[in-house]
């Protein structure tokens, strides 16, 4: 019987882990299955089996004679036959016969186990099932599905935190640089965009050019012909229409009726710098932009910070689910995976058996029978002999007691 052990293992992702481990038949000290199996050999059912194959009676197939090597795991067989040729294949039909013997004894054993791990699977899929449905049951009731969803709403509010917190000093910082172009330019916040709107519009930009015209044309004029020539009369009758126009046209674009003629015209010139407008404008509107995004985020914190503080307590108990689904799902598995590899282990109790020598030939018959009626012989004859001269020896001391006796009544 070869003596080593095997192991198998099935690791489950996540889950856990099967082994099935066949230890050595010899590792036990208190059972030999040599002598077991010597017993198997030499029972009713299996010999009967043999003789079977031989078309014999179990009477005349006899038993083997079979020993046991020390310190190893052989074991001898003999056994005799008619001829040569039947002693032979009385010794294959033995082997055979055992091997299909321990062959119904190992499926019997792997039946009962099988029967006694599925009534056990069964249970752990009834609590498998169970716990699913409790989950279900509880998903189905509240807005937190699953645990990674709630950690997802906690994850999502630190970012916007995060966010916000860089958003508002972002806004410290527009507001800065703000209030220094504002400071620079002279401008109120709320003029900026009328500034920009009117150096933009080519309409009010003519109007102003033409009335830079006029002012010019006046004062040559004056300088020239005096104040009183019919000419500046008529550049000034021209200016206050270019004047007039300007404060409409002006009026049209800011949609402010309280700005006056002049404060038009300076929001329009070209006296503010129109880098340090383009500069201020982009930082006003991102600014907007940046105050609208913290709006925004401010509404989905609250929102999440409320969505968080309702789910915590659904979080928890879909937590402790969870769990208990995982393990069932494990028992579960790791019983149906062992139940599986557990088939493996046929030979734990049964190990197996092989041929190391193939049954060969008698040389010669065996003689055992003849030297024992020798022996026999020699040992009856040397009774004999002791008998007859025990006899003899009687005789010679009944007579010399005798003898004695008749010597003695004299």
């Amino acid at each position: 019987m070869p003596g080593a052990g095997s192991g198998h293992a099935v690791n489950l992702d996540s889950l856990g882990q099967a082994t099935a481990n066949i230890a050595s038949p010899f590792t036990n000290t208190s059972i030999d299955p040599l002598v077991n199996y010597r017993e198997i050999v030499t029972s009713h059912t299996v010999l009967s089996k043999a003789a079977a194959m031989l078309d014999i009676s179990v009477k005349s197939f006899g038993k083997p004679r079979i020993k046991l090597i020390d310190q190893t795991s052989l074991m001898q067989f003999k056994i005799k036959g008619d001829t040569p040729e039947q002693a032979r294949d009385k010794s294959l039909a033995i082997y055979q016969a055992l091997q299909n013997q321990l062959e119904i004894l190992r499926n019997d054993e792997v039946a009962r186990i099988t029967k006694s791990s599925l009534s056990s699977i069964e249970d752990f899929g009834s609590k498998l099932q169970q716990t699913q449905l409790e989950k279900l049951n509880f998903q189905s009731r509240n807005s937190i599905i699953s645990v990674g969803q709630f950690e997802q709403l906690v994850t999502q509010m630190e970012y916007d935190v995060s966010t916000e917190q860089k958003l508002k000093a972002r806004e410290r910082f527009l507001q800065g640089q703000i209030q220094h172009l504002l400071t620079s330019v002279r401008l109120k916040p709320e003029e900026v965009s009328y500034a920009i709107t009117l150096r933009n519009d080519s309409l009010f930009q003519a109007q102003l050019s033409r009335q830079a015209e006029l002012k010019v044309q006046i004062d040559v004029t004056s300088a020239t012909w005096g104040s009183s020539h019919p000419k500046l009369n008529q550049l000034q009758a021209t200016l206050r229409s270019i004047n007039l126009a300007i404060a409409l046209r002006g009026k049209q674009l800011t949609k402010n009726q309280n700005l006056t003629t002049n404060e038009l015209i300076e929001l329009g010139s070209g006296k503010i710098k129109a880098i340090l407008l383009e500069k201020l404008a982009q930082f006003m509107a991102e600014a907007a932009g940046v105050s609208k995004q913290l709006s925004q985020l401010q509404i989905n914190i609250n929102g999440l910070k409320k969505r968080i503080e309702n789910g915590a307590a659904d979080a928890i108990k879909l937590e402790e689910l969870s769990r208990k689904q995982q393990v069932a799902t494990t028992v579960f598995s790791t019983a149906l995976a062992k139940q599986d590899i557990g088939k493996v282990d046929r030979f734990a109790s049964y190990p197996l058996i092989q041929i190391l020598a193939a049954p060969t030939l008698p040389e010669s018959p065996d003689k055992l029978h003849i030297k024992l009626a020798l022996v026999g012989g020699i040992a009856a004859t040397l009774f004999i002999i002791c008998g007859l001269l025990t006899l003899w020896i009687r005789k010679r001391l009944l007579q010399k007691i005798l003898l004695n006796e008749s010597s003695g009544s004299h």
